[in-house]
């Protein structure tokens, strides 16, 4: 690999790459489909400080979104043992101008251990397992469970050699797609797998323990040790005869190996094995891991969907991949008194007699019936996910459903109708303990529950996405082409948006309104509340651009040209509302002033000025009645009232009048100078 490695740093010596924090340079167009990641192509990288270390940067998704905050937690990590981020940022590719987060690792030195999850490979002897991969990983998991984050991608094809004459293995990266998504379900425990993968969450320090013991299986089997069974079938078997049993079961495997294996494949996880543990037993100590408590079989078979079944949690299993058929199951008795005969399971018995009478009380099709048939899974299975129609997630895992499936059929309302129906809750109720742990995930159930209740625009489970998921980007369909998913970064991409041509459109959706009022600080409830009530498409528009104006003053940047030439486009016909000319003229100059600065306050200013407003309905208002008082003299005129004999007649009596006052106000004045001389 490493001649390999020198040919491409000869190959990028003469080709601009693009550049990333001013250190990094990446080459989209050079592909190293050996260092792929599930969802993510990699590409070469390079380091300008030190262009001799071989590096690579993973192109990561949009829809599935890397861990941008562990990511951060990880690249100040140092280990030779693990692959950890170097750097990480947004690039833009030249061929399609796409905007992409893109991830810098070191490549390793060696070839991956396994080339693709199905692949078989020759199996590890104990020696090489416990130095060459236990010793590490206690060394990898010490650090994650110092930094209480879960590394949820431990397989054997995300392991690689450290091609050096140790052997010891490097563990792969975590951070380029979420956590759990892309992992087989054999690594997964019991509740994990039977979740979807986009709910399997960011999962528990105990969850890579448990993937620890199925690589150790792995790479002592030489590959998949259970190849002939499907997702389903594996976790079945899990669940009847147990984890150890299902991936282990009458293999040869050393008493040493034995003993960590059955330790770290416990499928309780309050008695798996954790690092004090590996420690103990790396360091020559023999404890007595404890065998798995399975469920009790029942005294007789209960039928479904034509097997037959003798746990309540292998039945529990079976309904929850047969939703209809368990909603007519729910429809007569026969599952509560199978429960309670042949389990002698009284509590179970009774949860499921009042789920059935909700069901059937629910009607056809009805909601009731649903949630009753929830509860039933719940109350047969207390260890198994969250399950409500298709969705199936751990507690931990309804926000990560949420952003990774948000696109797809009803998603979003069926998350909606499990946290309004408290299936949370319920399932917390029949836990055998309260887990601390349990305490964010159940705030975080509440506060969808507080989002989604709410459906005006700026709210709803848009908002409940990205107030749950801290670093997803904007999954607006204008911003199909970038990454955003910081506050500050919203105007710089629309503003690229239009720097080609001004859109028809108006830069705002749901998407957009929710994730502005998550990322960006201290926006007032009001300004989604205006936009939520607009009076007429006009007022919509510049509700529109006084949010923005308050994401600029908020994050920048102080320059929005283009942005303001598409305001400017979208509230143009507002400067024909006005009636002076003058004012129009005054708006229409002034608007282009705020076009050219770029300062969405000032435009805004401009087209929602009310005394500006005023001066112009007052004034228009006095003219009005102007013109009406003058038009009604002119009509008079037209219509000959001047003329006509009524208004002669009121003329001269009004002269007459007058005149007479004259002559008499002289004939006293004559007399009085008579009669005084």
């Amino acid at each position: 690999m490493s001649g390999t490695s020198a040919g491409r740093a000869g190959k990028r010596g003469a080709e601009k790459g693009i550049e990333l924090s001013d250190r990094y340079e990446v080459y989209p167009d050079q592909p190293l489909p050996f260092l792929n990641s599930p969802g993510c192509d990699a590409v070469a990288a390079l380091d300008k400080r030190n262009p001799s270390l071989a590096l690579f940067a993973l192109i990561c998704s949009r829809e599935l979104a890397p861990r941008v905050d562990a990511v951060r937690s990880l690249s100040h990590v140092e280990s030779s043992a693990f692959l950890t981020p170097r750097a990480s940022g947004i690039i833009t590719q030249a061929s399609d101008q796409k905007r992409k987060f893109v991830i810098i690792f070191e490549q390793p030195r060696g070839e991956r251990v396994q080339s693709e999850p199905s692949a078989s490979f020759q199996p590890l002897s104990e020696d090489d397992l416990i130095r060459g991969v236990i010793t590490p990983m206690v060394t990898n998991l010490r650090e994650l469970g110092g930094r209480i984050l879960a590394h949820r991608a431990i397989r054997a094809d995300n392991i690689f050699t450290s091609g050096g004459s140790n052997q010891e293995i490097i563990l792969g990266e975590c951070v380029s797609s979420p956590a759990g998504y892309f992992q087989p379900v054999i690594y997964e425990p019991i509740d994990a797998g039977m979740s979807t993968p986009s709910g399997r969450g960011p999962g528990y320090i105990s969850d890579d323990f448990y993937a620890l013991g199925v690589l150790i299986a792995v790479l002592s089997h030489g590959g998949n040790p259970v190849p002939q069974l499907s997702d389903q079938e594996v976790v079945a078997s899990k669940i009847a005869v147990g984890s150890y049993a299902t991936l282990v079961g009458q293999a040869r495997v050393s008493l040493k190996l034995m003993e960590a294996l059955r330790g770290l494949l416990c499928d309780d996880p309050a008695e798996r094995w954790n690092i004090m543990d590996l420690d103990l037993w790396a360091n020559g100590r023999h404890l007595s891991p404890k065998q798995a408590t399975l469920s009790a079989k029942a005294a007789r078979a209960f039928e479904f969907d034509g097997e037959e079944y003798n746990t309540a949690r292998g039945l529990s299993f079976a309904m929850g991949h047969n939703w209809s058929l368990a909603q007519e199951t729910l429809r007569d008795d026969a599952l509560e008194g199978w429960v309670r005969r042949s389990l002698s399971d009284e509590k179970c018995a009774s949860a499921i007699l009042k789920a059935s009478r909700m069901s059937r009380m629910g009607g056809e099709g009805g909601g009731g019936q649903d949630k009753a048939v929830a509860g039933v899974l719940t109350a047969l299975d207390h260890l198994a996910p969250i399950r409500y129609k298709s969705i199936s997630a751990r507690l931990d895992g309804l926000a990560q459903a949420l952003a990774i499936d948000f696109d797809k059929d009803h998603v979003p309302q069926m998350i909606s109708e499990v946290v309004r129906s408290k299936l949370h809750k319920s399932w917390i109720e029949v836990q055998p303990s309260m887990k601390p742990e349990y305490v964010p995930w159940i705030r975080q159930a509440d506060i969808i529950e507080s989002f989604v209740n709410r459906s005006r625009i700026g709210f709803g489970p848009e908002r409940a996405l990205y107030e749950c998921n801290s670093s997803w980007p904007c999954l607006s369909p204008l911003l199909k082409n970038d990454f955003v998913n910081e506050g500050a970064e919203l105007l710089p991409a629309l503003e690229r948006l239009a720097q080609d041509g001004i859109p028809d459109y108006v830069p705002m959706d749901r998407h957009i309104a929710a994730f502005s009022a998550t990322r960006v600080k201290n926006l007032s409830e009001r300004l989604f509340i205006q936009l939520a009530e607009p009076a007429d498409k006009l007022q919509y528009n510049v509700s529109v651009l006084r949010l923005f104006s308050e994401i600029q003053r908020a994050t920048g940047p102080e320059a929005l040209p283009n942005t303001a030439r598409w305001f400017a486009k979208l509230l143009g016909p507002i400067t024909e509302t006005y009636h002076f000319r003058s004012f129009r003229q005054q708006l229409s100059k002034g608007i282009e002033g705020a076009t050219q600065s770029g300062d969405l306050a000032e435009l805004l200013w401009l087209v929602d000025n009310e005394n500006l407003r005023q001066q112009d309905e007052v004034g228009f208002a006095q003219a009005q009645n102007e013109f009406a008082s003058i038009a009604g003299q002119i009509t008079w005129h037209e219509d000959g009232a001047l003329t006509s004999d009524a208004h002669v007649a009121a003329i001269s009596q009004r002269a007459s009048a007058v005149v007479s006052a004259v002559l008499a106000s002289v004939s006293i004045a004559v007399m009085s100078f008579i009669y005084v001389t």
